[in-house]
């Protein structure tokens, strides 16, 4: 991944040489293939370069259109053939279109990317980035300036103490993630994935310019879905192995990364590319966790030993601090041994490209529900139909036919109503004044299906989606900076594909991920194919509590987060005294409430920002949350 920065002062005065000396030097340990800065009529751009594809070793940014508009791109531009010439760079490619079309180009932009884009004649400013948001892309504006990064830690130093946390952010990590626009200061924004920001000195615009539509696809037989999936997963991976340098591939035994892995075989034996290396982890302390035998498998089916690495806990359970990455909850924490060990080796080989499963189990009917497609049928009237199909899941799921029935039924239910009526919330320290503050945060946990929309899998499909944006828009960054992550699954044609065809393709009674393990049938190990589910339960934070306890219970004293008035501390110290005895407990969201305390109370953070950071409300006007810092000028 590249890394981007631009700042832009209002009044055309030129940006201090020493700042962007600074923000330089942030840069580095992102840009190992060198930086380039541009400063021109109170405009400052800088970019680090990552060369992770081919054609990219032939790009000079910033880009400087035949218009006077300057663009900064990261990213992979997948529909290369579609927009020739063949082996120009995909900045250049990019350039070529918004110079054409303008805006209206992005939504033929496929692939993993962000951008931005001056005018300097109309004095505006674009942002946008891709569907899923996979490339990060902050800004923050005030009455003087705008300034843009890829990184938060050159917009955190041109705010410096007027910093306050965001209560929205607060709401949403606890409650899985935030929403994808957001970070942890009120001040700085992230733009949205699929969405164009227009900024001008006087006025901020957002914009969709691209979604998902419904458009049902139906073929006459299982097989020709099979050949469909194939084809369009085995495309996916051919855009994501185009790279500069090795690719390494996440393989963990259960069927995501062992398809990823298969397929990207037989696609390298087809292309004469070199076949993909495998990174596997293990914990043999974890009695629920023993995946050996599945990624040992597909090993001896390739003939090839990936790393194998032993992921088990230190037995601390809150992290130390590393003051050289960014505040958040999520980065900060200096690496465990296990981590260290991992990026030494991803160093050691060079690897430009990480792939990820992350995405299957959501799109391909991972999880063994009947409900969207009964929603599906009762959503248009095929009664009969839907009584089959409820009878089918029934046996399946060895319930009773009513309970099936009052299952889907209550998916068209207000979240709200389906709270109180019985599915109690896994966080009983939260202040009832908190919650209704923030609502709209917690109410992605238990959403509902509307009647006058899309078909109900669609709706599904789209919660999916939005929840994966939100955690691939909060997930740590790659432990060695010259790695970028790439996601097989989350292509934005076999998504398409997926959301489109009936359900029942996807999932069936006593048959989980149907469509993946007919299609795969042959290429990918039976045995991972007709494994059991993945255990996902572990014994490692309740070890770690044990072990660390005076410092877990330390956090549960005089929370900040109490103070703030989010939450009982008093509750969660009894949450906290019963995980140490071995008790259930709602232990993800335990964590996820000590992770956030020990961000909130550190000292690094107080020296960073002078005083403790403060906790801000959110305040809206007409829909946007209203969070521009004031101040002098920027350098």
């Amino acid at each position: 991944m590249s890394v981007l920065f631009g700042l832009w002062n209002f009044d055309r005065n030129t940006p201090k040489p020493e700042l962007l000396g600074q923000f330089r030097r942030m840069f580095e340990q992102y840009a190992p293939d060198g930086t380039t800065l541009l400063v021109d009529d109170g405009v400052a751009m800088l970019y680090g370069a990552l060369h992770a594809t081919p054609e990219s070793r032939n790009e000079r940014q910033p880009y400087i259109l035949p218009s006077g508009n300057l663009l900064l791109w990261d990213g992979r531009l997948d529909n290369r053939a579609e927009c020739a010439p063949v082996g120009a760079a995909d900045a250049e490619l990019v350039a070529g279109l918004w110079e054409k079309r303008g805006a209206d180009c992005l939504s033929e932009l496929i692939g993993d990317w962000s951008l931005a884009v001056f005018d300097p004649r109309a004095r505006k400013l674009f942002l946008a980035r891709d569907f899923l948001g996979t490339r990060p892309l902050y800004y923050v504006r005030s009455d003087l300036w705008v300034a843009w990064s890829s990184l938060l830690e050159p917009l955190i130093a041109l705010c410096r103490d007027r910093l306050t946390f965001c209560e929205a952010y607060a709401a949403g990590w606890l409650a899985g993630f935030p929403q994808a626009h957001l970070t942890p200061y009120n001040e700085i924004r992230a733009v949205s994935p699929a969405s164009l920001l227009t900024l001008m000195p006087f006025q901020v615009k957002a914009q969709t310019y691209w979604s998902f539509r419904p458009r049902p696809t139906r073929y006459s037989s299982d097989s020709e879905y099979e050949e469909a999936f194939r084809f369009h997963f085995s495309r996916s991976l051919k855009r994501r192995l185009r790279a500069h340098g090795p690719v390494l591939g996440e393989l963990s035994g259960g069927m995501d990364s062992s398809a990823i892995v298969c397929v990207a075989d037989r696609i390298a034996e087809h292309e004469n590319i070199a076949p993909v290396e495998t990174l596997s982890f293990y914990d043999d302390s974890e009695p629920n966790w023993n995946e050996r035998p599945y990624f040992a498998i597909v090993e001896s089916r390739r003939g090839r030993t990936g790393f194998h690495l032993n992921v088990a806990s230190d037995g601390r359970l809150i992290p130390e601090r590393d003051c050289s990455l960014p505040p958040t909850p999520v980065h900060g924490a200096r690496p465990a041994a296990a981590q260290q060990r991992l990026s030494e080796f991803l160093s050691s080989r060079s690897f430009r490209v990480l792939l990820s499963g992350i995405g299957g189990d959501e799109f391909t009917g991972g999880v063994p529900t009947g409900v969207p497609e009964l929603a599906d049928l009762l959503n248009r009237a095929e009664l009969f139909a839907f009584l089959r199909r409820a009878f089918f899941w029934a046996l399946s799921s060895r319930k009773p036919i009513a309970h099936v029935i009052a299952k889907t039924l209550g998916s068209f239910l207000p979240w709200s109503r389906a709270v109180t009526s019985g599915a109690p919330w896994p966080m009983p320290w939260i202040q009832s004044s908190f919650l209704r503050r923030n609502r709209s945060a917690f109410g992605h946990l238990a959403s509902r299906y509307r009647i006058w929309s899309s078909p109900p899998s669609f709706q599904e499909n789209l919660q999916a989606l939005d929840r994966l944006r939100r955690q691939i828009s909060c997930a740590e960054l790659c432990l060695v900076s010259s790695c970028e992550k790439r996601y097989p699954f989350l292509d934005r044609d076999l998504l398409e594909f997926l959301f489109n065809i009936p359900r029942e393709q996807l999932v069936r009674p006593g048959e989980r991920r149907s469509l993946l393990r007919r299609a795969l049938r042959g290429i990918v190990p039976s045995e991972v194919l007709n494994r059991p589910r993945k255990a996902h339960a572990g014994t490692g934070h309740l070890k770690a509590i044990a072990n660390d306890w005076e410092r877990a219970s330390d956090l549960a004293r005089k929370m900040r987060l109490e103070s703030s008035g989010v939450l009982d501390s008093a509750i969660v110290g009894e949450v906290l005294e019963r995980a140490r005895r071995g008790q259930e407990v709602p232990l993800l969201p335990l964590m996820r409430v000590l992770r956030l305390e020990w961000w909130l109370r550190d000292s690094h953070i107080d020296a960073l920002f002078g005083t403790p950071l403060r906790m801000a409300k959110t305040v809206v006007l007409s829909g946007t949350p209203r969070s521009a810092p004031t101040g002098s000028q920027a350098g």
